[in-house]
């Protein structure tokens, strides 16, 4: 009688919640809505599931595992299959997320009586864990979270009172339910594998008895291991249907898979995740209630209290190793304290469990009424704390129908049917827009994650390999990673924006002052995978052909390359970037859309060799500050570049890889940056071809002993206009040195300077430490339509921009300049 009343009441305070969730979720006037895209995902894994086609997201794709509950979405199938579609898929939800939160509390009401606890106030305990606004958030939110935590109390209820049944089915529902659901699973199986022991005849050692509880009770032992078997479900299952046993969810979430990977950054996460979460039993963070001091503290008398009996010490211990390996589980995850700690409302539970022992000990050792009283305000005061999450839960709502519900509709109304969208947050857009979806994150799309994982360049390069139709996503304001896109011709063309004014602290709709849909633009992708710069500036690729190109940041062709890179120091930032970019040097149509990486460290990688006689290595890179790299193959170092400081551009540098040096049909090729580098690497191409003719004409004159050499300079005027033209030459076995930078003085007959240009050879792109055999084309122009009447020299040299040095050529006046000619201005 009193558990149907203690059911009663608890159904009547969740049926309370459920009535202000649903005025909450409709308040926008927009249907049913739920705060998080993650449930639209798993609304649209059941309706699939509904449609015939399990764990298959986008319809006519193969399956993929980013539903990382593998129960859940069966159970919103049913929904689905009696006929409820689109947004009334999450009144359903909400529903069973109120059911499990009236089951929790009645858990928790029973378990409160068990300690002994008078009528009422068991009963308030279990009525306040059911009004606290975490919880009823959580019921609200059309995720799975309530339905584990329900048979997380399930199962530990039924080692409480050694109830076999419960045990085995609330541990086999937690490993089905969600991935660290296997503690409670295993936890089950032990305990009713101890139990089986522990009948075996007290006169025995422990090994004998377990011998003979597998003799006597094989039929118990299979039982008791069900909650194991299950744990193996779903990995098996996501390896049967997409060939990897790991659920996509845990691949974009998982610390371990920070990139580049640091043991003791991931140590160090871990342990400061694991202790937050531990605090957060006993105290408010943040401002946001779960347990508080209150039932934090009387949960940790109540744990003591029963560990130090003999007839609930198992109860205790298995409370105690659940929350903490669930601690560790959860630490590992990027998003551990996403969501309002959505992955830790199990072990908040649990505290509400054992809080109802700590009264009863305090109870027995006091046996003052004050204590009840106490205990009664305790709950209130927690329940009552939890009321600002319902204003959250509106806000989110309100984000919800601002910004996801707008651009699905737009998506429904605007895309064409075959169209193919990107989308970061795919759940909504994918579940109300109707339209093939890519995830950039990866948790629906397989393969994408390994990018997402290696930042913005990676991402970049994954949508430029897929080529979607159109993009949604979020823009200004979301964060530098998705900028880095933004800022480049993917979000060429704004088809819609929506806005929203929300507050960070209670965000988590993942809302953003702006999201849009976006009609890339590829053009400037398709122009990356050629060379820009250095055949309008150089004949250094003249007569080669392409043999191999490695695209940096894209992760299939870096593992096909056999691509391994790491940093000496963190360089600070993204692993990857995405720029939009002209090359340096480039004079026609040629700014290129590409990813990178940022590199303190060394790269190597294979690229394949040929049976020609001369190979160019062509790097394209970011200058975003100085350094210098050197480059090796086979293990033999065959050049040193030089970068200058040359922000917001490409630059593309050539080494002489010697055909000698191939293995097994394959250049091995290593990279490394100089002390305080920072290297940013796009692109590797390698040509060979013949050895290129050596320039056989005497040069104007020649700087380093011959190994710089100016081979012709011509000035002339057209109109109003000067042009200086110049060539420079390298030959093999004389590498230039230096950074040194042209200088080209117009002086009138006086000697002054009226025109002047500063910059490096091959229209600022080729430092002579950077040439290899070939020649390099300057040309430079200057509007002379203001200088006056007379008659004018061209002089030039070379300089260090750093300490003014001049570098001394054959043939140069006083001053170390070269003639490069003469011109008149007439009137």
């Amino acid at each position: 009688m009193q558990n149907r009343l203690l059911w009663t009441m608890c159904c009547a305070a969740a049926g309370l919640g459920f009535i202000v969730a649903v005025g909450l979720s409709q308040m926008a006037g927009q249907g049913w809505l739920v705060p998080l895209d993650d449930a639209f995902i798993h609304f649209q894994y059941a309706r699939q599931l509904a449609a015939g086609q399990p764990f298959v997201y986008n319809p006519g794709l193969p399956p993929s595992s980013g539903a990382t509950s593998f129960l859940y979405p069966f159970i919103l199938g049913i929904g689905s299959w009696v006929g409820l579609q689109s947004q009334d898929l999450a009144g359903w939800a909400m529903a069973l997320g109120f059911l499990a939160l009236a089951g929790c509390g009645m858990w928790i009401s029973r378990s409160a009586f068990h300690a002994r606890l008078p009528f009422w106030l068991a009963a308030l305990v279990g009525v306040g864990f059911v009004l606290s606004g975490a919880f009823v958030w959580h019921a609200a939110s059309g995720m799975e979270t309530m339905l584990i935590t329900l048979a997380t109390l399930a199962a530990a209820w039924g080692i409480l009172v050694r109830a076999r049944l419960i045990v085995v089915i609330a541990g086999t529902l937690c490993a089905l339910l969600r991935p660290e659901g296997a503690i409670v699973a295993i936890g089950a199986s032990a305990a009713l594998g101890l139990w089986i022991v522990a009948d075996q005849p007290a006169n025995l050692s422990f090994a004998q008895r377990c011998a003979q509880s597998v003799r006597r009770s094989p039929r118990l032992w299979l039982i008791a291991l069900i909650p194991i078997a299950a744990v193996a479900i779903q990995p098996l299952t996501n390896l049967v249907v997409t060939g990897s046993a790991v659920a996509s969810g845990n691949a974009a979430k998982s610390v371990f898979g920070i990139i580049p990977f640091d043991l003791a950054y991931v140590i160090r996460r871990i342990f400061d995740q694991a202790l937050q979460m531990v605090l957060g039993w006993f105290t408010v963070q943040d401002g946001w209630v779960f347990a508080g001091p209150w039932v934090g503290g009387l949960a940790l008398i109540g744990w003591i209290s029963l560990v130090r009996s003999r007839e609930t010490r198992m109860f205790a211990l298995y409370i105690a190793a659940v929350l903490l390996l669930n601690v560790l589980a959860i630490a590992t995850l990027d998003t551990a304290f996403w969501h309002f700690r959505r992955y830790q409302i199990p072990q908040y539970a649990l505290l509400w469990m054992l809080a109802p022992f700590g009264i009863s000990a305090l109870l027995a050792g006091l046996r003052f009424p004050v204590v009840r009283f106490a205990a009664a305000a305790a709950t209130v005061v927690t329940t009552v704390g939890g009321l600002p999450f319902l204003t959250a839960y509106a806000a989110n709502i309100g984000y919800v129908a601002s910004q996801p519900l707008q651009m699905a509709r737009w998506l429904s109304d605007h895309a064409a049917i075959q169209a193919r969208v990107a989308v970061h947050d795919v759940g909504a857009t994918r579940y109300l827009g109707g339209r093939t979806t890519l995830d950039i994150v990866g948790l629906t799309t397989p393969g994408a994650a390994d990018y997402w994982r290696n930042g913005p360049g990676s991402v970049g390069e994954w949508i430029d390999s897929q080529r979607p139709d159109l993009i949604a996503s979020y823009g200004v304001g979301h964060g530098l990673g998705l900028g880095y896109l933004e800022a480049t011709d993917l979000y060429a063309d704004v088809l819609a924006v929506y806005t929203v004014d929300f507050d960070p602290r209670l965000n988590v709709a993942l809302a953003a002052p702006t999201q849009g849909i976006f009609r890339p633009d590829f053009a400037a992708a398709d122009r990356s995978l050629d060379v820009q710069a250095l055949p309008q500036v150089s004949t250094f690729l003249d007569g080669l052909t392409l043999v191999d190109q490695l695209d940096v940041a894209d992760v299939s062709a870096e593992r096909q390359h056999q691509y391994r890179w790491n940093n000496m120091r963190a360089p600070g930032g993204f692993p990857t970037e995405f720029q939009q970019y002209s090359a340096v040097g480039c004079s026609n149509l040629c700014e290129v859309m590409d990813g990178g990486r940022r590199i303190s460290g060394r790269e190597t990688f294979t690229l394949a060799a040929t049976a020609d006689a001369y190979f160019v290595l062509v790097m394209r890179l970011h200058g975003q500050s100085a350094g210098g790299f050197t480059v090796s193959v086979g293990g033999q170092p065959v050049a040193h570049r030089t970068i200058p400081e040359l922000p917001g551009a490409f630059l593309e540098l050539a080494a002489v890889i010697p055909a000698s040096l191939a293995a097994d049909g394959a250049f091995q090729v290593e990279i490394v940056a100089d002390a305080g580098t920072i290297y940013q690497p796009y692109m590797y191409w390698l040509y060979g071809g013949d050895v290129p003719a050596v320039p056989t004409d005497p040069p104007l004159a020649t700087f380093q002993d011959g190994a710089i050499r100016l081979d012709d300079a011509q000035v002339t005027t057209d109109g109003g206009t000067l042009s200086l033209t110049l060539d420079w030459s390298a030959v093999a076995n004389q590498q230039p040195a230096g950074a040194w930078k042209l200088f080209v003085h117009v002086l009138d007959d006086d000697g002054r300077i009226v025109l002047q240009e500063d910059r490096w050879p091959g229209h600022n792109a080729l430092l002579p430490a950077n040439w290899v055999p070939g020649v390099i084309r300057d040309q430079i122009d200057w509007d002379i339509d203001a200088l006056p009447t007379g008659r004018y020299r061209v002089m030039l040299g070379l300089y260090d921009p750093v300490t003014f040095e001049r570098l001394a050529p054959t043939g140069a006046d006083d001053e170390l300049r070269l003639p490069a000619g003469e011109f008149t201005v007439h009137s």
